[in-house]
């Protein structure tokens, strides 16, 4: 799984957009897991800020990182969460001359 998550931090996804998406209010709340509709609902919002295709919500909920229980989606291990939320801080606070 961190294979997985490093190909897909390489460069900026919808993907990896989801899924942020989805770790930013898990660490804000301390929460393990979002309601699904919730998860769902975020998910639609970023792929239409970036004009991303609809199976990436699909593709976000089959990701093996995380787990789909009923009307709840959690990463598999918090750790994930907290590297997407730390991941997108450092490149945030990055100077773009630097990128």
């Amino acid at each position: 799984m961190d294979a997985y998550l490093g190909e897909h931090l390489q460069q900026p996804t919808a993907l990896q957009q989801v899924l942020h998406r989805w770790a930013m209010p898990m660490d804000e709340w301390l929460a393990g897991w979002l309601p699904l509709a919730e998860a769902q609902r975020s998910a639609a919002q970023v792929l239409v800020a970036l004009r991303g295709a609809v199976g990436v919500v699909d593709e976000a909920l089959r990701s093996p990182v995380v787990q789909v229980r009923p009307r709840r989606v959690e990463f598999r291990h918090e750790l994930y969460a907290q590297m997407l939320v730390a991941f997108r801080a450092a490149t945030s606070s990055r100077p773009k001359w630097s990128r």
